[in-house]
């Protein structure tokens, strides 16, 4: 698998289950340390080539767009590091696998 067909969330906690099939890996999902409700809501951030199905994560077409950029990703770190003057070099541990091997 291509690195940039592997997707990471940021802001929740979770886990990935191998042993589950797609669709059902993502597991023990919190968000600001509790679990999300069925009917909560989360703003997700997404760049074109996943939105119009890249990587075959086709869930993302027909969403609803709340805002659309036309400032490319590269440039919002690059804008992110020249503002902080670092770049984190350590994670924060807000994923983990499970059930490998």
């Amino acid at each position: 698998m291509p690195g940039y067909d592997f997707d990471m969330a940021e802001g929740v906690t979770y886990d990935i289950d191998l042993t589950r099939p797609y669709g059902q890996r993502i597991q023990n999902f919190k968000f600001k340390g509790q679990p999300l409700a069925p009917t909560q809501r989360l703003r997700v951030v997404r760049n074109n080539y996943r939105v119009n199905g890249g990587g075959n994560y086709t869930m993302y077409k027909g969403a609803p767009v709340v805002y659309r950029s036309s400032e490319e990703v590269r440039e919002l770190i690059i804008d992110w590091v020249e503002k902080h003057q670092t770049i984190p070099t350590q994670s924060n541990n807000n994923w983990h696998i499970v059930g490998a091997g």
